[in-house]
């Protein structure tokens, strides 16, 4: 439409006094300019539509974060240099000059908005490193939980009591993550106390029942198989150890894995005769005889 008017009424313009016809041409190629700069803002949200469709199917939301900070810059950068443009060469504005008050108060706005500055750049460092995406189990400071959000401003966090935690980017960036979601396989060390009066003999039978249950066990991975060992004599025990690995990292899967190999040890165990000790306290009294007490009394006499 701006087009059409233009050439249509290009051939009326130039009746007009020069000053009112250049003033007039300029203002019809500055809107058709403007027009041509919304068509390229238009077009950068079609792109958009399109790559987050082929990003949605990956399922990974830092992707889909990064495609919107790319949309916002792309989008300032058009309003930016179509209005540098159109003034400077259009109109004959003095760019100069706006862009020096433009400076003054960006730089006011810079030190009002320093946290919401450091938060975007936080968001920036996330996006750029990726320790984390929504759907996955991290610890992050003090907070542990799953990620429900990450935004350009904060991350949210959904705890196991039901709590959800926002934690602003410059924070989540600057401190230690341990995303629990991408360990390879879930570990477990379980600690067997048999009590002191348990036979060498045992304590191997013990051993033994433990590899059955243990040995090629559901969810191992051959290059990981389970270690047991007879560690130490503990104050109230005979410590027994089982170092075990799960795979795959499901923490559902291992629960119920984990439930069904602790009541097959109680039952192999209780089988066995196999006692399992917990913290006592022996009294010897002094008029044990097997365990006399003797006293040493010294006399002097003068």
């Amino acid at each position: 439409m701006i087009s059409g008017l233009y050439l249509s009424i290009l051939p009326y313009l130039a009746s007009l006094p020069i000053r009112t016809f250049q003033i007039t041409e300029r203002l019809l190629e500055a809107a058709l300019c403007s027009m041509t700069a919304w068509l390229i803002y238009r077009f950068v949200d079609l792109l958009n539509y399109a790559l987050e469709k082929i990003v949605d199917q990956s399922g990974n939301h830092i992707d889909v974060l990064i495609l919107g900070v790319i949309r916002r810059i792309a989008k300032v950068t058009v309003i930016v240099l179509s209005v540098l443009f159109i003034g400077q060469n259009i109109l004959n504005l003095n760019i100069t000059t706006l862009l020096a008050g433009a400076g003054v108060v960006g730089l006011a706005v810079a030190f009002a908005a320093q946290d919401t500055i450091s938060n975007f750049f936080g968001s920036i460092m996330l996006i750029i490193d990726k320790p984390f995406g929504v759907g996955d189990f991290i610890k992050l400071d003090t907070f542990s939980g799953i990620v429900e959000r990450v935004g350009l401003r904060s991350t949210a966090i959904r705890t196991l009591e039901g709590h959800l935690i926002t934690i602003p980017n410059k924070n989540a960036a600057g401190v230690p993550v341990e995303n629990v979601s991408m360990r390879p396989n879930i570990k477990k060390i379980i600690n067997l106390g048999l009590t002191y009066d348990t036979p060498p003999e045992k304590m191997r039978r013990a051993i033994e029942i433990l590899h059955e249950i243990f040995d090629n066990h559901e969810g191992m991975a051959p290059e990981l198989p389970p270690k047991i060992d007879f560690t130490e004599f503990k104050d109230c025990s005979l410590n027994l150890q089982v170092i075990v690995w799960y795979h795959p990292n499901d923490y559902m899967k291992w629960l119920d894995w984990m439930t069904k190999m602790n009541f097959e040890i109680l039952e192999r165990f209780n089988a066995e005769g196999l006692d399992f000790a917990f913290p006592t306290n022996t009294t010897y009294l002094a008029y044990d005889a097997k365990r006399r007490i003797g006293m040493d009394i010294a006399s002097k006499t003068e």
